[in-house]
């Protein structure tokens, strides 16, 4: 929970940053005028680490899961606030004694709510005494409901903002309990999370395995994805609804020479999963994983580095995806032909 360098130990601070590319950045400020920074309060009960995974929009608020690590024993929380420009500091000093209890955003007192104190809503999951260890969050289409995954490999969680922020968990298939000496520790990891009208789905980090959530039947159902190595980890999905599928990365986050072609990207088509959901096995599920990806060249800056591929994210408008590759330090952007975004 601490951050160790030159000597010194300095909390974890989190702090969430909104871009936005349309603002100008005045040359006069020592900042960037297109960036706002809002830093996370503390209460106390962090012990230094409020670290902060998952995050949403949705009900005029900005949502986020302050995981404040999952093997300390401290219980995870879900807060919320109303994005207002008055509330940046980027140049908050963490080293002055007292400098982030004098910042304009706070955790709101009893009776208070973001709307009208702009203040920090929080819900801290303390009554359940395995967690739920937060990792990420989604937001409902409608905007009603925030859905969490549990990275402690338990529970998908649901966040009624409606109903005084009440929270409903559903236990995770039993299966996900992996008690392999490589998840033992987080058993199972369930990590991303995307929502849709009819289901949620959960890509599972270290067993590569993709789960949906029926909405209405409250009932899961699961695939396993194959993987070229067993050190490669299904790391972030998203979802298409154009083309009606569910993407996801196969990250390889050890850097072997001979493993350098394997990260990749592959598709879920969801009408196949629905029918498998639906009738069973007689219903295969189809999709796709992609190879010769590693082909795609290294920016300048990093030449020579693997590709790995971590974050992925779908424009709605056009199906392109953005592609976060960490060891050659590069977004990489696919775009799709215009018949390839039919749904079948």
């Amino acid at each position: 929970g601490v951050v160790r360098g030159g000597g010194l130990e300095t909390p974890n601070h989190s702090r969430i940053i909104a871009a936005n590319p349309a603002a100008q950045n005045d040359p006069r400020t020592p900042w960037d005028d297109r960036l706002c920074v809002y830093n996370m309060p503390d209460d106390g009960r962090a012990h230094g680490n409020n670290q902060i995974i998952g995050l949403a929009s949705g009900a005029g608020r900005i949502w986020v899961a302050e995981s404040r690590g999952y093997l300390i024993g401290q219980a995870s929380a879900i807060s919320s606030f109303v994005p207002d420009p008055d509330d940046c500091d980027p140049w908050l000093d963490f080293s002055t004694p007292g400098a982030l209890d004098r910042q304009r955003l706070q955790y709101c007192a009893v009776g208070e709510s973001p709307e009208t104190h702009g203040c920090v809503e929080k819900v801290l999951l303390d009554a359940y005494p395995e967690g739920p260890g937060i990792a990420h969050l989604a937001m409902d289409p409608d905007g009603r409901g925030l859905w969490f995954t549990d990275a402690l490999g338990q529970f998908l969680g649901h966040l009624d903002p409606g109903a005084g922020n009440d929270v409903t968990l559903y236990p995770l298939p039993a299966n996900q309990l992996d008690a392999s000496l490589l998840t033992s520790l987080f058993r199972g990891f369930p990590w991303s999370i995307r929502v849709d009208d009819e289901a949620v789905y959960i890509g599972e980090f270290l067993a590569t395995d993709l789960l949906r959530f029926d909405k209405a039947s409250r009932s899961f159902s699961e695939i396993h994805v194959p993987v070229a190595s067993d050190q490669m980890s299904l790391h972030s999905i998203d979802i298409d609804a154009a083309s009606d599928r569910l993407w996801f990365t196969l990250s390889m986050e050890h850097r072997l020479p001979q493993a350098r072609s394997k990260s990749t990207i592959g598709y879920i088509d969801l009408a196949s999963w629905r029918r498998h959901a639906e009738r069973g096995d007689s219903e295969p599920v189809t999709g796709v994983i992609y190879t010769g990806l590693d082909s795609i060249p290294a920016s300048i800056y990093n030449p020579g580095q693997p590709q790995n591929f971590r974050g992925i994210a779908v424009e709605a408008s056009s199906g392109k995806l953005a592609l976060a590759t960490t060891y050659r330090g590069q977004t990489t952007l696919l775009v799709p032909r215009p018949a390839f975004r039919q749904a079948d």
